[in-house]
C-alpha cells in the first residue's frame, strides 16, 4: 500500500468533507429536496458506509498466529 502525501491527504480530506457535508445538508433540509431524491441520497448514504465497514473489518490484522498459518496452508481447490 503505498502512503499518501501530505497534499494526498488534504485532498481526500477535502473531497469526504465537502461529500459528507451536502450529505448531512439534504438529509436535514427536506424542503429543498423531493422523496425520491432523499430515498436515494439515503441509500447511497447507507451503502457506503456498509462498504466502508466491511473494508475496514476486512483489513484488519490477525488476531493470532494460528490464523496466519491456517490461511497460508488452506488453499483453494485449483480445477485441472
Amino acid at each position: 500500500m503505498t502512503s499518501l502525501t501530505t497534499r494526498n491527504t488534504a485532498l481526500v480530506a477535502a473531497a469526504l468533507t465537502a461529500s459528507l457535508t451536502a450529505g448531512v445538508w439534504l438529509m436535514l433540509n427536506l424542503t429543498s429536496l423531493s422523496k425520491s431524491t432523499f430515498a436515494m441520497v439515503a441509500a447511497v448514504v447507507i451503502a457506503a458506509t456498509a462498504i466502508a465497514f466491511n473494508t475496514w473489518r476486512n483489513a484488519q490484522a490477525p488476531t493470532s498466529t494460528s490464523e496466519v498459518i491456517q490461511h497460508a496452508e488452506v488453499s483453494p481447490p485449483t480445477r485441472r
